[in-house]
């Protein structure tokens, strides 16, 4: 019960330092309320439901349904929500720009998740059987959680589906898994970058024997 609670604490401190964060960076106040309460509400109730009365944010709404509160607390958001806040910033011509205040907003989205995570990987999910320290545990969840925001087009079309891992399970899982599930993804990265070098090169070497 008290790591219960304990958790449900933590959530509430990780959604109040996104919130005040809002507040200070000229969010959208629809935008701001409407995720406050559905973060308050932890999945059990619907975007579309926060949103009924706010018709500029029914798009928004929709998506965010479609990809699901795992989703969403994932920081995999509707890129209708950063259209909404960019005519915010331009329409009260805040010197905040958009690509700032995204990176601010999903950084502190993350941060939900990763406290949550750590606080299982201290408390709870340690398995000292699988021969790490503390210490260890924490550095291979940081890792996944640095890895946690990778665009996908940063990488090849065949590894894509690394992205669509269930990350709750996984951070439940073991360590093992983890690991296992960073090298892979850290390779997918990397065959990506090759290929744009080579695709680089080429392109180079073809105009250089034209000229």
């Amino acid at each position: 019960m008290h790591g219960h609670r304990d958790r449900s604490l933590m959530f509430q401190a990780s959604t109040n330092k996104l919130i005040q964060w809002m507040i200070k960076s000229q969010s959208h106040p629809e935008i701001t309320d409407s995720i406050q309460l559905y973060l308050q509400r932890r999945g059990r109730i619907t975007m579309k439901q926060v949103c009924h009365e706010s018709p500029t944010l029914l798009k928004f709404a929709y998506e965010t349904d479609r990809l699901g509160w795992r989703n969403f607390t994932e920081a995999r958001v509707s890129k209708e929500l950063f259209h909404i806040q960019d005519a915010w910033l331009r329409q009260v011509g805040s010197r905040w720009y958009i690509d700032t205040w995204t990176k601010g907003f999903l950084t502190r989205l993350l941060d939900i998740t990763h406290q949550q995570w750590l606080y299982r990987n201290a408390r709870i999910h340690i398995r000292h059987v699988e021969g790490l320290t503390i210490d260890e545990h924490s550095k291979v969840m940081h890792k996944v959680y640095s890895l946690l925001g990778t665009d996908p087009m940063d990488l090849l079309p065949q590894h894509r589906s690394l992205l669509n891992v269930d990350f709750e399970a996984l951070g439940d899982g073991s360590t093992t898994d983890r690991q296992y599930w960073s090298a892979q993804l850290k390779s997918a990265l990397s065959a990506q970058k090759r290929r744009l070098v080579n695709s680089s090169e080429g392109h180079s070497n073809k105009r250089q024997r034209r000229s």
